[in-house]
């Protein structure tokens, strides 16, 4: 005598959806072999291939041996990261099209149907011998049951009260979902940890995070706000509490922790889970609030250990938190690191590679486009990104040698002159002022407020050719060339290294209009020649040759440089620029006073300055 199927097995196969799971799994077991087949061509040309140890290469080989891509790289092209989008690029290409997204999101719930119908009728069958046996064997203990425990002893009628449920459900035409038949869900999750019960209310989520727009195909329509809340927050909320009822996953001594296994439950349960990832990921694209953001992040990391063999739930998971990691409210961006290193923390150490690759790039494609206003994001990115990369400093280390080695291979590559001698700094900023003193066209006017340099990488095309940019390059360009000087200051032939310096300048200086900067760089040379001054008269005080070389030496470890006049002029601009940086920072929280930049305010500073200097000299 065949076995008798269960009313829920009778109900599926009348729903017409039998032939869609069949023809789902044929092409999932096509896939399957198709990919295990991919897999094996990779791995007999790997052992066709000589092997080499990257870390053990030889820093003098040339660049030929490096991959084609890296030569020609330009600064834009390494910023962006695409020399590693190679592996990104294949999984995409390997992860199909989005319809089989929807032909696995209709099978995953539907082999939850099928599971129940077959172990909830073994295991109501097996409780209820169970219980018989019980009456026969131990009597007084039973009628203590039924005095004490009426819920054990009717595990067949709660069954019955689920399949009428379901009855109602399906009789019903609109498909309307009420707050009292997501509150029976609740109860039923809680009380009896219903498998059914949760698949009707990720069902209602993934209508929810649909947002009604297929009707034909979601099972429920959500037409009131408080509904839709409701199912939202309950799908997040209880679905952690069911899965660990039913999948429990290990735990290990030191944080990680590992995937459920050997469990009759996760073969239907993980497509579940996968299938809630998705919606998941869909919802996330489409809610502003922080608050929800934030919940939406914890609860779904919760459930990460379920989904650690799905590379493609993992990767639009790590995807979604990683454009709310570099974008979102500050919040949000800390749930999503959260996020991140839950997913670090397994003990499949692929996942925690997946990470650190995807948060390098997302960092380096962010610190791309820098300013005053994104350096706070950028500062949050990076202390957060060496938090993650601490977790394992094997793996972090792994990553590290191949970023900083493609660095060496692109400076190397870039480089148009090769020298191994000392190159004086001067001969680099002096081109700049020049330029930029006497440019070749005429700079416009503009309303842009001054460019930070400190925050920028690269200028905003907005500012070129303005007399702000000019402004600020001949700033820029004239403290570095002071602190240039003051490196040099304390050696004994200090007169005769700014020779060339001071006459180059003049020379400039005779064709630049007057401006800030212009009196900036005037301020500069007249402290250079002040500080030649300072070093002949020290140098007339000695009584040895030149090229005694210790006597030399001597001299030149007994100079104060901050007590010279371009030690002082130095000491004074960084102070004024470390005064400005604090006020930013204040104004940037919405503490001080609005920072306005004052031409003749700074001009007469630096005079003074200037003239207090010429005093002292």
């Amino acid at each position: 005598m065949g076995k008798k199927l269960s009313k829920r097995t009778k109900k599926f196969a009348k729903s017409g959806n039998l032939k869609k799971v069949i023809d789902s799994r044929r092409k999932h077991q096509k896939d399957t072999k198709g990919i295990k087949a991919n897999k094996e061509r990779k791995a007999a040309k790997e052992r066709t291939k000589p092997k080499a140890d990257t870390l053990t290469r030889d820093p003098n080989e040339s660049d030929d041996e490096m991959p084609g891509k890296n030569k020609g790289m330009t600064v834009d092209d390494f910023l962006q990261g695409d020399f590693m989008d190679d592996e990104e690029a294949q999984d995409a290409a390997s992860s199909g099209s989005g319809d089989d997204d929807e032909e696995d999101d209709s099978a995953s719930f539907a082999s939850v149907d099928e599971f129940e119908a077959h172990f909830i009728q073994d295991e109501g069958k097996k409780h209820v011998t169970e219980l018989s046996e019980l009456a026969k064997k131990d009597p007084e203990f039973y009628k203590y049951l039924q005095e004490n425990d009426q819920d054990l002893l009717q595990f067949a009628t709660a069954q019955d009260a689920d399949d009428e449920l379901d009855d109602q459900e399906e009789g019903s035409s609109s498909r309307v979902l009420k707050e009292e038949t997501v509150k029976q869900w609740q109860a039923a999750i809680l009380q009896k940890q219903s498998l059914r019960a949760l698949r009707n209310l990720l069902l209602a989520f993934r209508s929810a995070a649909n947002n009604n727009e297929d009707k034909a195909r979601d099972a429920w329509v959500i037409d009131n706000p408080s509904t839709f809340n409701k199912v939202v927050i309950t799908a997040l909320k209880f679905t952690p509490i069911a899965l660990k009822h039913h999948l429990p996953y290990r735990e290990l001594p030191d944080g990680r922790y590992k995937a459920p296994t050997s469990n009759p439950k996760q073969a239907a349960l993980v497509k579940l889970v996968a299938s809630f990832f998705s919606s998941i990921v869909r919802f996330s694209s489409q809610i502003t609030d922080s608050d929800m953001n934030v919940l939406v992040i914890n609860e779904s990391a919760k459930l990460l250990p379920y989904v650690t063999t799905n590379r493609r739930s993992l990767k639009a998971y790590l995807k979604m938190c990683l454009e709310l990691w570099c974008s979102a409210h500050d919040r949000v961006r800390i749930a999503a690191y959260l996020a991140l290193r839950r997913m670090g923390m397994c003990a499949d150490a692929s996942l925690l590679d997946m990470a650190l690759k995807a948060t390098y790039l997302i960092l380096v494609r962010s610190a791309k486009d820098s300013s005053d206003r994104t350096l706070p994001s950028l500062n949050l990115m990076k202390n957060t990104a060496s938090e993650l990369y601490s977790i394992n400093p094997v793996a972090s280390y792994q990553h590290g040698f191949g970023y900083i080695r493609q660095l060496a291979i692109h400076l190397r590559n870039s480089m148009k002159v090769k020298s191994q001698t000392y190159i004086p700094l001067a001969p680099f900023i002096l081109p700049i002022l020049t330029t930029t003193l006497a440019p070749s066209s005429q700079s416009t006017g503009s309303t842009l407020k001054p460019l930070d340099a400190a925050a920028h990488i690269r200028v905003p095309n907005n500012y070129l050719k303005t007399r702000v940019l000019n402004e600020n390059i001949l700033e820029e360009a004239t403290f570095l060339l002071g602190e240039w000087c003051e490196s040099v200051q304390g050696s004994i032939a200090f007169p005769e290294l700014m020779i060339p310096v001071t006459s180059i300048l003049r020379r400039a200086l005779k064709k630049g209009k007057a401006s800030k900067g212009v009196m900036n760089v005037k301020v500069l040379v007249e402290r250079i020649e002040d500080g030649c001054k300072w070093s002949e008269t020290q140098r007339g005080q000695v009584r040895f040759a030149p090229g005694d070389a210790r006597q030399v030496q001597s001299w030149e470890d007994s100079v104060n440089v901050a007590e010279t006049p371009i030690g002082k002029w130095v000491k004074v601009q960084r102070k004024a620029r470390a005064h400005k940086a604090e006020m930013k920072a204040k104004a940037a929280i919405g503490e001080g006073t609005v920072i306005v930049d004052s031409d003749e305010g700074e001009d007469d500073e630096d005079d003074e300055d200037g003239s207090e200097l010429s005093d002292s000299s």
